[in-house]
């Protein structure tokens, strides 16, 4: 296989489940004709200072790849500067890219399943990012396909091309003529009730999310994201120990070594639908989504 991905690792200071990540990652065996960067972000906290530096010691003892990098920062980002940055620079010399984070387990064909999707796929205007990680819901028996496309992008295991990348607008400039349109904002919520919340959520301060924004970026260009109809990825960091995912077992997937086959992809009805309702909100969730989306109207005045 020719003109391998490079691989973006993004780690902070979780020592085992890094360990635990790269262990799953050797089983990939063109691991050792891939290039590999890991980004490594400063302690935010005294009390991070020594799982940061044991995280450290990990990255530096790791052995498997064709070429290994090590960007240790000084003072901390926060995880979507990060990616933002790390992602940016391995895409001014490179035309695609695979990220990894410190909290997931991987098959032992995710790289395979990653280069194969980003080349089949790297014409395809209406393909945004491919994700390693799919979500528990039920496929048609009759489906004739080993992916599927959906309207959200995914954060657990994921890769994108240069010029996808290069269409995001990180600022989100439109967003005060976003937050007035009904219409666009129950198309940007088709991959779920929580994706206009939690772009609220960044515009207002709350969080401090890349991975919102790429997905607006998405939804901006009428696109999707790749999923495989059996999962590659499986998230660890959701037992209460990350900073971004709660202590849930909703995600809890059996990860798969079966082949994927890449082939041209329209959206399915059903399964479009079995992903919504994946990620529905429930009615609480959504009064307080409504209250806010209300209280942004009023912080953005559309012009």
């Amino acid at each position: 296989m020719k003109d391998l991905a490079p691989i973006a690792v993004f780690v902070y200071n979780r020592p085992k489940h890094t360990a635990q990540m790269l262990k799953s990652l050797l089983q990939n065996k063109i691991l050792s004709e891939s290039e590999i960067y890991f980004f490594s972000d400063a302690a935010k906290k005294t009390e991070h200072e020594e799982d940061v530096r044991l995280v450290r010691e990990v990255i530096h003892n790791f052995k498997g790849a064709a070429k290994a990098h090590v960007v240790e920062q000084v003072k901390n980002k926060g995880l979507a500067k990060s990616i933002i940055d790390g992602v940016s620079s391995i895409l001014e010399s490179h035309q695609q890219v695979i990220v990894l984070e410190d909290d997931l387990l991987l098959s032992n064909d995710l790289l395979d399943f990653f280069n194969e999707g980003l080349n089949f796929h790297k014409s395809s205007s209406n393909i945004f990012s491919l994700s390693g990680y799919t979500p528990d819901i039920a496929i048609p028996k009759n489906y004739a396909h080993d992916t599927y496309i959906a309207p959200r992008i995914s954060s657990w295991g994921w890769a994108t091309w240069k010029d996808r990348w290069g269409k995001v607008d990180w600022s989100v400039s439109d967003f005060a003529a976003f937050i007035h349109d009904n219409q666009a904002i129950a198309k940007h919520d088709l991959g779920g009730q929580d994706a206009t919340a939690m772009l609220v959520n960044q515009m207002t301060g709350k969080i401090d999310s890349w991975a919102i924004r790429f997905n607006y970026a998405c939804f901006k260009n009428n696109a999707g994201c790749v999923f495989p109809c059996i999962t590659k990825v499986l998230n660890n960091g959701a037992d209460g120990s990350g900073t971004h995912v709660k202590s849930t077992d909703k995600y809890n997937t059996t990860v798969s070594n079966k082949k994927v086959n890449f082939s041209a992809l329209r959206p399915n009805d059903e399964i479009q639908q079995n992903f919504r309702r994946f990620f529905k909100s429930g009615l609480l969730r959504q009064l307080i989504n409504l209250y806010k989306r209300t209280r942004a109207r009023r912080l953005f005045k559309n012009n």
